[in-house]
């Protein structure tokens, strides 16, 4: 298993509110602080609420529902109203074009 996976796997396995709040807080400010800080706030239980209750009121914007995707939205183009195409007009006339010149053929060589 990869590093990731086993991380999932020790999260899912944390039954306490608390504890995966607290393993979510570690693994969030992982990279933004020291071990000795991150050592220091985790053993000082006022120092830990004060650090939990700071980063639940930090104002994360709310996951975007699915259907506001990038990949789901229309393009522009689809709201142009439809182009009339004009390949029915060339497609009878070269129709035309082959009708007449298969007359003109049949009749010259008579």
């Amino acid at each position: 298993m990869g590093y990731f996976k086993n991380l999932e796997v020790e999260l899912q396995e944390i039954h306490d509110k608390d504890l995966r709040e607290i393993v979510a807080w570690d693994h969030a400010h992982r990279h933004m602080l020291s071990a000795e800080e991150r050592w220091r706030i985790l053993t000082n239980e006022v120092l830990l609420k004060r650090a939990l209750v700071l980063w639940e009121n930090t104002d994360t914007p709310a996951p975007l529902p699915a259907k506001a995707h990038v990949a789901l939205q229309t393009k522009r183009r689809d709201h142009r109203p439809p182009t009339k195409s004009r390949m029915c007009v060339i497609g009878w006339s070269l129709i035309l074009i082959a009708i007449g010149a298969g007359i003109i053929i049949l009749v010259v060589s008579l």
